[in-house]
C-alpha cells in the first residue's frame, strides 16, 4: 500500500519547501520511531530522519503532520522544538 497525505500534511510539506527526497527517507528508512506524544491518538508515532520529522499513523500509512525534527515533541507547548 502506498502512503498517503492529509490535507494538513501535504500543506506543512508545502510551507516548509521540504524536498519529496526528504519524505521518502523517512517513509522508507527513519533514524528515529517514537510514541507521538500528547495531542495526538495513541496509534499514531513519529517517524524522523535526518532534519525532518512526520507524525503518521503507521497501520493506514496516512502521514498525519510534517515537523521540523527536534528531541521532544509536545503538541501546543511554548517551548516545543517541532514547529507545528
Amino acid at each position: 500500500m502506498d502512503w498517503s497525505f492529509s490535507e494538513h500534511a501535504l500543506g506543512r510539506a508545502l510551507d516548509m519547501a521540504l524536498d519529496p527526497e526528504d519524505i521518502r527517507q523517512v517513509l522508507t528508512h527513519p533514524d528515529v520511531k517514537q510514541p507521538s506524544g500528547p495531542g495526538y491518538p495513541d496509534h499514531c508515532q513519529v517517524w524522523a530522519s535526518n532534519r525532518i520529522a512526520l507524525v503518521v499513523s503507521p497501520d493506514e500509512q496516512v502521514v498525519i503532520t510534517c515537523l521540523w525534527r527536534g528531541v521532544t515533541y509536545v503538541r501546543g507547548a511554548e517551548d516545543e522544538p517541532y514547529r507545528d
